[in-house]
């Protein structure tokens, strides 16, 4: 389920901007900019029917941009947001629920937040399971 949702995101960014890498991890150093950074930072699990959970996977994707030679933080910042006003339609996943989004931009990189939700089914002894596509509740 997570898996998938993190192959969605990478497949997203990589055809909104395919002239930068995008990792997957931290890199801490020798990384090239520009680059993306995806990474989890918190996963809740709210029990519904039976074995079924609702999911919701909070994400941090933070764009480290090239730097500029002449230090004009102005155009930079500039830049930036109007980066993140484009990251939210790009990180508008089918079959995922978005959640809040945010951005900020922190030591002339953005950070950019959201949260996606999905339904699952648990099965004991096995993985997190298949992400649901439908539902059937039958009632009496």
């Amino acid at each position: 389920m997570i898996k998938d949702l993190w192959d969605s995101l990478m497949l997203a960014l990589g055809k909104a901007f395919p002239q930068d890498t995008i990792y997957r991890e931290y890199v801490k150093q020798g990384f090239k900019r520009p680059c993306f950074f995806l990474r989890i930072t918190g996963v809740k699990a709210e029990r519904e029917l039976g074995n079924r959970y609702l999911f919701k996977v909070a994400w941090e994707v933070v764009y480290y941009p090239k730097l500029p030679s002449g230090g004009d933080l102005c155009t930079l910042y500039r830049d930036l947001n109007a980066l993140a006003l484009g990251l939210y339609d790009t990180l508008v996943l089918p079959g995922y629920l978005l959640g809040e989004m945010s951005h900020k931009i922190d030591d002339n990189s953005l950070v950019f937040s959201l949260e996606y939700s999905f339904y699952g089914a648990v099965v004991p002894g096995a993985d997190l399971g298949e992400k649901m596509t439908e539902m059937r509740i039958e009632m009496e």
